[in-house]
C-alpha cells in the first residue's frame, strides 16, 4: 500500500514538474553602439531583447522582440528615443507591433514631441511640448467596425 502511494506521488511530481518546464522563456540581449566618425562620441545606442520559448511547444509558440534605440547629438544630448515591442506567434493579437513609443528632444535636451501607440487597445497618444511643458494632448481611439451579429453577415 505504501509503495502504491509513493509511486502515485512520484508520478504526480514528475508530471507537474515537466509541465512547468515548457513555460520557461529564453531571453537574448544584444547592445549595439555607433559612434560619430573620427570621435569617440556616442551617436546611437540600440538594445535588442528577444524572448522566445525554450522548448518547441506547438500550442504556445511566440517570439517577442523589444527594441530600444536612442540617438544623440555630438554634444551628448538625446535627440530621439524609440521603443518598439513586437510579438510573433499564436497570441491571437490582430497586429504584429503591439506597442511603439517615440520621443523627440530639442537641442537643449527637453522634450519636444511624444508619440505612443498601443495596438491592443487601438489607441494613440500625441503630446506636444514647448519649453519642457505640455502644450497640446491628442488622444485617438480607433473604433472597431461592427456590422451586427455574425449570423447576419
Amino acid at each position: 500500500m505504501k509503495k502504491a502511494v509513493l509511486f502515485c506521488l512520484f508520478l504526480l511530481l514528475l508530471v507537474s514538474g515537466s509541465s512547468s518546464l515548457h513555460a520557461q522563456p529564453k531571453t537574448k540581449r544584444e547592445v549595439t553602439r555607433e559612434f560619430f566618425p573620427g570621435t569617440q562620441q556616442l551617436k546611437t545606442l540600440t538594445e535588442v531583447k528577444i524572448t522566445r520559448n525554450m522548448h518547441g511547444d506547438l500550442f504556445n509558440y511566440y517570439k517577442k522582440t523589444t527594441v530600444r534605440r536612442t540617438e544623440f547629438t555630438i554634444n551628448g544630448k538625446p535627440v530621439k528615443k524609440t521603443r518598439r515591442i513586437t510579438k510573433l506567434g499564436r497570441s491571437g493579437k490582430p497586429c504584429y507591433e503591439l506597442f511603439s513609443k517615440e520621443i523627440h528632444y530639442n537641442e537643449n535636451g527637453q522634450r519636444k514631441r511624444l508619440e505612443q501607440y498601443k495596438c491592443d487597445k487601438n489607441t494613440s497618444l500625441i503630446k506636444e511640448y514647448r519649453d519642457g511643458k505640455v502644450v497640446a494632448v491628442r488622444k485617438l481611439k480607433k473604433r472597431r467596425l461592427w456590422s451586427g451579429f455574425w449570423f447576419f453577415a
